[in-house]
């Protein structure tokens, strides 16, 4: 059933040229999502500058994500 629904709302963004992100586990998964995790990821990641291949740079890009500075001294790519 959520594959036959989840092909409907695509087959509806295509019709109507309404072309959005939608949540398809509507009885699993609330629209704001999961505030407990949402305050953790903010409290450990921020958005960081992202080298895209073919685009360059794109200062802090909505897709890119370092770590907050209090928990920077655990990050990986800085100790590399």
């Amino acid at each position: 059933m959520d594959i036959l629904e989840g092909i409907a709302m695509i087959l509806d963004q295509l019709i109507t040229g309404d072309v959005k992100t939608e949540i398809q586990y509507r009885r699993a998964v609330k629209e704001e999502g999961n505030g407990a995790a949402r305050r953790i990821l903010d409290e450990v990641f921020e958005p960081a500058d992202s080298r895209w291949r073919g685009l360059g740079m794109i200062p802090k890009a909505v897709s890119s994500f370092g770590r907050s500075i209090g928990v920077r001294r655990d990050d990986a790519v800085r100790r590399s």
